[in-house]
């Protein structure tokens, strides 16, 4: 029987020598059937496992750090930790969930086709008719808070591209003021590595219905995206557009912070006698 492998992105060189020589001592004990031989071998299988513990333990206050600042990727990263997402089941072909996903986007459509445009509480005398062009100073900053998470699309990692210095900022700049100057969004960017994930920890995973799609687009993409991201919030803060209850997709209005006005509201309403009503959506 073929033994499984390690794929946890911890277990590296290291662990796999000391494995090598576990299972050497192993075969030696089993064949000596000596006191010493199967002492250094139960010593090495002890001083392997704190080995494993010790980078599992590493690896993982390592992407706490990485996070920090950042409650959303904090969240996630201790979700993926805790409850790692389901394999996904050979039984399902990606042309089904290519059928799937495309049949769940046109119901959308189709449900909202005619429908009547959303009122617009807030009015403005100013207008976003174009974005601002960026300096190379700009790319820099936007580099340094990046994440050195990258796409199989993209043509070289990033974390090279962030190590590139001035020579590959004044390209990002070039090709990110193309696209604000043009207003166009180039179509070689559009395109992204769609991986289908379980909604749920427990799900059915031979169910279509069970998993949602998740877009991983190239690293220039994402730049461009939080450029024009960037700009827009900006404008919106700078009027006064956004609402002030709005807990998401906002920064410092995390789910957190909607909790605790909740429960603050709910609080304040009991001290006067007055009964609090809760709808939540799913």
């Amino acid at each position: 029987m073929r033994r499984q492998r390690h794929r946890a992105p911890w277990y590296d060189a290291e662990c796999r020598s000391m494995k090598r020589q576990v299972r050497h001592l192993e075969s030696v004990f089993r064949r000596r059937r000596l006191y010493t031989c199967h002492t250094e071998w139960r010593n090495a299988v002890v001083r392997y496992h704190q080995l494993l513990g010790s980078m599992q333990r590493s690896f993982g206050s390592g992407r706490v750090l990485e996070s920090d600042g950042d409650s959303r990727a904090l969240w996630k990263t201790l979700s993926s930790m805790m409850s790692p997402p389901a394999s996904q089941t050979a039984s399902i072909t990606p042309a089904e969930f290519v059928a799937h996903f495309k049949g769940e986007v046109d119901t959308i459509r189709a449900l909202t086709t005619g429908a009547p445009m959303p009122g617009v509480e807030r009015t403005c005398s100013s207008s976003l008719s174009s974005y601002k062009r960026v300096t190379t100073q700009d790319i820099e900053r936007l580099l340094g808070r990046c994440p050195n998470t990258q796409c199989a699309l993209d043509p070289v990692p990033t974390w090279l591209v962030k190590a590139a210095g001035t020579t590959m900022t004044a390209i990002l700049t070039k090709l990110v003021n193309s696209s604000l100057d043009s207003a166009m969004f180039p179509s070689s960017m559009k395109h992204a590595i769609v991986t289908p994930i379980i909604k749920k920890h427990g799900m059915d995973s031979s169910s279509l219905s069970s998993y949602r799609p998740i877009s991983n687009l190239p690293f220039v993409s994402k730049l461009l995206e939080r450029i024009v991201a960037g700009q827009l919030t900006t404008y919106l803060n700078t009027n006064h557009l956004l609402p002030t209850n709005q807990s998401a997709y906002l920064l410092y209005h995390s789910t957190e912070i909607a909790l605790l006005a909740i429960c603050n509201d709910a609080l304040i309403a009991a001290d006067r006698g007055i009964v609090t009503l809760v709808v939540s959506g799913v």
